[in-house]
């Protein structure tokens, strides 16, 4: 009991800061287009990973990660929750926060294998490659949902040129190289 506690404790902050770095990832999405916050959130995830040995933790955190992203860069899939508010806007949160804690569970499962398999530098190696497989399986598994993905960060940007050739789960890899 009193590991599993500990287990919490020391959760806690890189938990939330991989929730926050999430957040701010999601921010280069549109509408507002901030690509500046993707090397910051990405560097930050990548130092935190590095410095843990668990892979349990690594989980916890991809997860996070994801949570933090998804929940802003998708907030507005909660607008139909509110075309009869009376009925059906009290689900809107769980829907939101449900479904960004499924979608995260792709990327804390990437994130599990590479802290488990790898240490060090190979580790943001293969996270790299999980990670983009981890995507690729997100927008094609049980139906799939492509929305938020990391090539989307390049609409109205030169790179989108690249779609042709390399597709959007190539340019998934491109940004998380």
């Amino acid at each position: 009991m009193m590991q599993r506690l500990r287990l919490s404790r020391d959760a806690l902050l890189p938990g939330l800061m991989a929730l926050a770095l999430g957040a701010l990832m999601s921010f280069a999405l549109a509408p507002a287009h901030f690509l500046w916050t993707v090397p910051i959130a990405l560097g930050g995830i990548g130092a935190l990973v590095l410095r843990i040995k668990s892979p349990r933790l690594g989980a916890f955190l991809g997860w996070a990660f994801g949570v933090g992203y998804f929940a802003l860069g998708l907030a507005w899939i909660i607008e139909p929750f509110f075309v009869d508010p009376e009925r059906h806007a009290w689900m809107a949160p769980f829907a939101l926060l449900f479904l960004a804690g499924g979608l995260a569970l792709f990327w804390g499962g990437a994130f599990f294998v590479a802290v488990r398999f790898s240490d060090g530098g190979a580790r943001l190696l293969l996270l790299m490659a999980l990670w983009s497989l981890a995507e690729f399986a997100r927008a094609y598994v049980l139906t799939g949902f492509p929305w938020a993905a990391f090539g989307q960060f390049w609409i109205d940007t030169p790179a989108v040129q690249l779609l042709p050739w390399i597709g959007p789960h190539g340019l998934a890899l491109l940004t998380l190289v």
